[in-house]
């Protein structure tokens, strides 16, 4: 029994304890506050904004009463149009704080204030944002040759007046036989004319002894002039003509000695060497010898050469081999078909390495065309461009039966318009029409008896003629009439077989003048 209550005991001594402990633990005390709150700066306090000069600030507030200052950065400055300063510079001031920026021009692409002409400078503007502005010269543009004179060529703008600068080009040679021509051509221009060659007053032959010309078979007299010197191959030797090379006397060669280390065998007759020395030690020497294609050792004694190689150059613009010092032509590698130009220059560029050729002005070739442009003839610059097509009808025309019209070297055709024919020309029965405008000729058959203009005013002056005459006959009878008879005495009609003897003569005269006429026009 007593040993259940000492084990109660130190139970409820335990309990009492821990009772505080675990309250320490639950308990916050002063050295351990709440951490678990963070500040949410929201609220804004004052706000003072910034200048180019003065930084301004910002003051917010958490909701527990914890405050936050922030710095705002300065701003840039504001700076007006800018004005010019002096030639170089110009400068822009601050609005706010006056502070000035000075900067150089900056000027734009310019543009052409006064067009340069070949006998003029032009005059090109640039100008800067600030209103400044400078210029600076153009190049003149180079003249705009016609074709001039035989011996001269002119600008078309300024008159300016210039020698041709002539090649010339063999269209047929001359001959014994028939003349020959030839064309000068000027290089700037265009102008060109042919040339005749004078037929050649001495023949053509192959060489000194040839006796027939080449080109008329003419003949004549040589003889040949053998030399008294051995000309000599390994065949044998002769004597050769300093004129044609025809030889003469030739035999084999005669063999001499026989040949050992020091002595050749020679012919006895030309020296011909028909066996080398004999085989010796060779002797090479330590210096080089070279041609141009490559370097050697050679024997001191036989010319036996070793050790054969091609120079080495470094590239293909190095002067001197690396191995023997043979020096050789510089020669650079341009590409002729990739010129560099610019609007009055060509030039090349070396491939191997990059120097430049000597800049030379363009060559101009032949003057525009409407279907060509002038181009440099040696780098193919375009110097003019095609012109603009205008139609030329010329005077030739194309006709069918009723119209005619003109072609254009282009193709275009005119408007066709309807012949114009003259009066005509009769010859017998046909009559020929020939158009006023382009010369078409057409014959027709003589319509109707041939009746001309001249026949009808004939006949018209005929007419006239006749009622002027019956006029008068019928005034004069009236009076006759009038005077016979009284004057209250009324005038009867005659009756139609009492009509005067006159009136019928005068209409017969009419129906025979008609029927003549009618004769005549049959």
């Amino acid at each position: 029994m007593k040993k259940r209550i000492n084990w109660l005991l130190s139970l409820a001594l335990l309990l009492t304890l821990a009772v505080p402990v675990q309250a320490e633990e639950l308990s916050p005390s002063e050295e351990n506050p709440v951490t678990d709150h963070v500040c949410s700066f929201t609220e804004e306090v004052s706000f003072t904004d910034s200048t180019c000069t003065a930084v301004g600030s910002k003051i917010t507030k958490c909701s527990c009463g914890e405050t936050k200052t922030e710095g705002i950065p300065l701003k840039d400055h504001s700076f007006g149009t800018a004005v010019n300063v002096d030639a170089a510079n110009h400068k822009a001031v601050c609005s706010v704080c006056g502070e000035e920026s000075v900067s150089a021009h900056s000027w734009d692409g310019g543009r052409e204030t006064s067009p340069a002409t070949c006998s003029q400078e032009g005059v090109k503007t640039y100008a800067c944002v600030c209103g400044a502005t400078k210029t600076e010269s153009v190049a003149k543009a180079a003249h705009d040759w016609n074709n001039g004179d035989t011996a001269k060529h002119t600008c078309r703008s300024c008159s300016a007046v210039e020698n041709h600068t002539l090649r010339e080009e063999v269209i047929k040679a001359a001959t014994c036989k028939e003349a020959g021509s030839k064309k000068k051509i000027c290089s700037v221009c265009g102008y060109n004319e042919t040339v005749v060659l004078t037929k050649l007053t001495t023949h053509t032959y192959d060489n000194a002894c040839d006796a027939q010309c080449n080109v008329c078979e003419t003949k004549r007299e040589v003889s040949h002039s053998f030399t008294t010197v051995w000309s000599k191959d390994y065949n044998g030797h002769w004597h050769e003509c300093t004129k044609c090379g025809e030889k003469k006397d030739f035999a084999k060669h005669v063999a001499g000695p026989a040949a050992t280390e020091e002595q050749e065998q020679v012919c006895v007759t030309c020296n011909y060497v028909i066996t080398p020395k004999k085989n010796h030690v060779h002797s090479y020497g330590e210096e080089w010898t070279s041609d141009k294609v490559g370097h050697w050792h050679a024997c001191t004694k036989c010319k036996e050469e070793k050790d054969y190689a091609s120079h080495k150059f470094k590239d293909d613009c190095d002067a001197e081999c690396d191995i023997c010092g043979y020096e050789r032509d510089n020669a650079h590698k341009y590409d002729q078909e990739g010129w560099l130009t610019s609007g009055f220059e060509h030039w090349n560029v070396c491939a191997v390495c990059g120097e430049e050729s000597k800049h030379e002005k363009h060559v101009p070739g032949a003057e525009a065309t409407e279907k060509e442009p002038q181009l440099c003839t040696v780098c193919g610059f375009e110097l003019a461009p095609v012109q603009e097509h205008t139609h030329d009808f010329g005077t030739d025309y194309l006709t069918d039966k009723d119209t005619h019209w003109q072609e254009c070297e282009c193709g275009e055709l005119s408007v066709p318009e309807e012949h114009s024919w003259d009066a005509g020309r009769k010859s017998k029965d046909m009559i020929t029409y020939r158009c006023l405008d382009c010369g078409l000729e057409k014959t027709e058959e003589a319509k109707g008896s041939g009746f001309s203009w001249l026949t009808l005013i004939l006949v018209i002056l005929a007419l006239v003629c006749i009622g002027g005459i019956g006029a008068i006959v019928f005034i004069l009878k009236k009076g006759e009439f009038e005077e016979d008879e009284p004057e209250d005495t009324v005038e009867e009609e005659p009756e139609a077989d009492e009509i005067p003897v006159e009136e019928d003569e005068e209409e017969k005269m009419i129906d025979d003048f008609f029927a003549s006429l009618d004769s005549d026009l049959k």
